[in-house]
């Protein structure tokens, strides 16, 4: 089915009924199942309308976008009014952001903002929206009465507000689409005034599309949309006038599992004063992230202040719940040898227990004492000033408690720190 064929099919399934809409006063519930399985498509087509009153304007920065490279579905060849349009193959060339009339373009390979300059004086009056799912995409229809050519402008926002008050939109999903429509009119005696609330489509790109009522001759359309670097386009269509919005669904990342293969217990690590550091391949599903701060740091004068400490993220990369008995370990490598690893004993032990992709924190530090000097007695001295790369890992609590060994979980990415003369 061509593109003028699925829109005048969208519009003859949301035309006003003689009965009142069904939907109306179950906006919660459908919205609720709707979201339930948004990621989910429910079939070409589906349109939800659904009446109330809302207004529009817009003031709105723009957002960073990539790139997204995709092929455009297929598209009706040119029309002239009251033709029945053929199908066609997939429209070849640039993409464009000035398609011809019944013919849309091709998705773009970046989702730029895009712009149609208004043409002539046209005197269009809003009279439907309806949004619905179509395979690769998500499309809202905005259908006019009048005559005339719309100018638009459209692109990917951090935000947008209602006309007049000022009031934010607040839309499902993680990014909003802003479309501004100019060349459109209030309703005048006798006319109605099309008013809508926001629209649950539950697409896999557009989850709700908010359109405003006209005001100083431009009309706003926001959408929700899941992916804010989504490309888009939008095109304008006669008999009747209609400009259409198509957001491309975008490929879910599709859970990896575990990249290097099965998990493996956490190996023996004991890096010794003097030893070249040389921490072994992991695969345990847990990785841990060290943030020391701004230094320079000068040592902990009684264990009391000084050193450096942090709350460390650790996370579980695996596609398995992950729970270990753990501690943190932290070494201060210098001229790629150990010089100074933590004295073990004084640190928080616990618990990790993580779902996939789960987080927590655990306190990691070094109290900046040379343990490796000879004959040390328990506390200080300062390491000599300078730089050193600070490693925390995690440890398996479980190991040392069962066979006395120190086995290794994770080790952070080193950290360059600056230690002070105390």
């Amino acid at each position: 089915m061509n593109v003028d064929d699925e829109l005048h099919k969208d519009a003859d399934r949301s035309r006003r009924m003689e009965q009142p809409n069904p939907l109306t006063g179950r906006v919660d519930e459908i919205a609720a199942r709707v979201r339930h399985r948004r990621r989910m498509r429910a079939g070409a087509g589906a349109v939800v309308a659904v009446a109330a009153v809302v207004g529009g304007a817009w003031g709105v920065t723009q957002t960073g976008l990539l790139g997204w490279e995709a092929a455009p579905p297929a598209t009706p060849s040119e029309t002239t009014p009251h033709e029945t349009p053929s199908e066609t193959t997939e429209p070849t060339g640039e993409p464009t952001t000035d398609p011809t009339d019944g013919d849309p373009p091709p998705f773009p390979a970046d989702p730029t903002p895009v712009s149609q300059e208004l043409q002539g004086n046209p005197d269009l009056l809003l009279v439907d929206a309806r949004a619905g799912e179509h395979d690769g995409y998500d499309r809202m229809v905005l259908e006019f009465s009048g005559s005339g050519t719309p100018g638009w402008q459209a692109e990917y926002v951090d935000s947008a507000a209602e006309a007049g008050s000022g009031a934010p939109i607040t839309l499902d999903g993680d990014g909003l689409l802003r479309m501004s429509l100019e060349g459109t009119r209030y309703p005048e005696d006798e006319e109605d005034l099309f008013t809508t609330p926001a629209l649950d489509v539950g697409g896999a790109a557009i989850d709700q599309a908010y359109v405003g009522s006209t005001f100083e001759g431009q009309t706003q359309v926001v959408l929700g949309v899941a992916d804010p670097e989504a490309p888009f386009r939008v095109f304008s269509l006669t008999d009747p006038q209609r400009v259409v919005i198509d957001v491309q669904e975008t490929e879910a990342e599709e859970p990896t599992g575990d990249p290097a293969g099965p998990l493996e217990p956490a190996p023996e690590f004991e890096p010794a004063c003097g030893d070249t550091w040389s921490p072994p391949e992991l695969n345990t599903g847990l990785t841990i992230d060290a943030d020391w701060g701004a230094g320079p740091f000068t040592a902990s004068p009684d264990g009391a202040s000084g050193g450096i400490s942090t709350d460390a993220v650790i996370t579980n990369t695996s596609s398995e719940a992950l729970s270990h008995r753990v501690y943190t370990w932290t070494v201060l490598v210098r001229d790629g040898a150990v010089y100074s690893p933590e004295l073990l004993g004084s640190d928080a032990v616990g618990d990790v227990d993580l779902a996939p992709g789960g987080t927590t924190t655990f306190s990691a530090g070094h109290q900046l004492w040379e343990y490796c000097e000879p004959g040390w007695t328990g506390v200080g001295p300062s390491v000599p000033a300078g730089t050193y790369t600070a490693y925390a890992m995690l440890m398996d609590l479980d190991a040392y408690q069962d066979s006395g060994t120190r086995n290794v979980l994770a080790v952070s990415p080193g950290v360059e720190i600056e230690v002070a003369q105390g």
